[in-house]
């Protein structure tokens, strides 16, 4: 099997949304003899960061010598990103030959259940199968949607990491905070331990509420730590990242006060080298490109206290594509006062809001003269550049495909 087949493969299977319950991934894994068991893990969830966080603690554990296995969604350009070994992608060979290893697992639970099984399960499943196989020391692993559905949740951790929640997924999670902090909260186990961000009063009652009633402690990272992390050179831009960091490093020191050794010399080296694409990724200088999937309210607004500082007093040409299921209106007014130019445009994925759908809403937040629509993913960077004001493209991971394409005929490609 070459690397398009298990593509293809994957790309037929049902690809969104959360199932009642955890019994199809569950009776994967068994068929697999349950490679998730054989490793310590480190569980993340929440709204934004969870990539950055997850990083940052792989990265970290690396450094203080353990082998780890890093789980993360969705991926940029190739589903191989998503399962990397001490900071290495799966290869494509050892990929397409691990879903070709799995498709009698998943022919048999099929037929036996009636229940097809998602893209996101079988990839799951795949991960654990691949760490399990690579005799890791650590798994860390991020939910793709939500938390107590979601598949990554058959997972025991050491460790259940929460990261800033916000509004999201709103059909599949609940309309408000605190049901969407519930369904999040759904990774915390009896046994493990509970890091967490510094929380709207709403997700913190939650929070306090589903550690107490699983008797499990809960460390809150403080405000003030996030000053005090300061110091540790971080190789990410962005205001954001100093909290994902400080997380990070409270994951850190409540392994090390166990069992797990972890200098602090690991943890700055750890912090220092860690890379991940799409999160205020400075693509070119010359002119000032930067790149962000930030896709919510809470990140776009971190997005612009980080552009603001970058470049005082500057104004932005924005390029901006949606999912049908985010909150582009607010997306919008957050961006409006920095925008000098607002160009709109859909990626190719059935999720994409119409461009022309968000001119109606752009328009009434900036002047006409202000905004752009451009239904061709491939062209807005290009009309971009026309103007010499610094570029943000933001609000997408599906944008990046084309991006990369466009900057690539310029020989300026991602990282």
């Amino acid at each position: 099997m070459n690397y398009r087949q298990p593509i293809h493969f994957l790309e037929g299977l049902t690809r969104f949304g959360i199932k009642l319950g955890l019994e199809p991934i569950r009776g994967l894994l068994f068929e697999l003899g349950n490679p998730q068991e054989k490793y310590p893990s480190i569980h993340i969830a929440g709204t934004n960061g969870k990539g950055s966080t997850a990083s940052f603690i792989a990265s970290i554990l690396s450094e203080a010598g353990y082998k780890v296995g890093l789980y993360t969604s969705p991926h940029l350009f190739e589903a191989t990103e998503r399962i990397t070994l001490s900071g290495k992608p799966i290869s494509k060979r050892k990929f397409a030959s691990l879903i070709a290893n799995l498709v009698p697992a998943i022919k048999k639970r099929t037929e036996e259940t009636g229940i097809p099984l998602t893209y996101f399960e079988v990839l799951t499943a795949a991960a654990f199968q691949y760490f399990a196989q690579e005799e890791i020391n650590f798994l860390v692993a991020e939910t793709g949607m939500g938390g107590r559905l979601d598949a990554t949740n058959i997972l025991k951790p050491l460790i259940c990491v929460l990261t800033p929640i916000s509004l999201e997924h709103t059909t599949y999670l609940g309309n408000n905070l605190s049901a969407i902090a519930f369904e999040k909260c759904g990774i915390i186990k009896k046994g493990s331990i509970v890091v967490s961000s510094p929380q709207k009063r709403a997700v913190t009652r939650v929070i306090r509420k589903v550690c107490k009633e699983k008797t499990v402690p809960l460390y809150l990272v403080d405000k003030k730590n996030l000053d005090e992390d300061a110091s540790f050179k971080l190789r990410l831009s962005g205001e954001f990242q100093r909290e994902n960091a400080a997380l990070a490093i409270a994951v850190a020191k409540t392994l090390s006060s166990s069992v797990f050794p972890i200098k602090e010399k690991n943890i700055k080296e750890g912090l220092r080298k860690t890379k991940i694409s799409g999160r205020f990724q400075i693509l070119s200088q010359k002119p000032l490109i930067i790149y962000d999937v930030g896709h919510n309210p809470d990140a776009v607004k971190v997005l612009c206290k980080s552009l603001k500082k970058f470049s005082p007093g500057k104004k932005y040409i924005f390029v901006y594509g949606s999912l049908k299921d985010k909150d582009s209106r607010k997306i919008i007014r957050i961006i409006a006062p920095l925008a000098k130019l607002l160009i709109l445009t859909q990626s190719k994925s059935k999720r994409a809001r119409p461009a022309k759908d968000l001119f109606r809403v752009a328009k009434e937040y900036l002047n006409e003269e202000k905004i752009k629509a451009i239904t061709h993913p491939d062209q807005p960077l290009k009309f971009a550049l026309k103007d010499e004001a610094p570029i943000c493209i933001f609000g997408s991971f599906y944008l990046a495909p084309y991006l990369k394409t466009w900057l690539s005929k310029r020989q300026r490609l991602f990282d």
